[in-house]
């Protein structure tokens, strides 16, 4: 008798959350602002070890 009762409350709560995509569409923007950030890190990084030689060079003149 448990068993019929859990289930019944387990179906309602899934078709409440089939319904909701509010968790799925944050979820996306997140893993887009991730990819964005990343993307951001990797160019800066690789543009301040262009920019560090020139600016060594320049540190061992003087």
């Amino acid at each position: 008798m448990q068993a019929i009762h859990f289930y019944d409350k387990f179906s309602e709560k899934l078709k409440c959350v089939r319904g909701d995509h509010r968790a799925v569409t944050s979820i996306e923007y997140a893993v887009i602002a991730l990819i964005i950030v990343a993307a951001i890190v990797g160019g800066i990084s690789s543009i301040g070890k262009e920019v560090a030689t020139p600016f060594n060079q320049v540190a061992s003149e003087l």
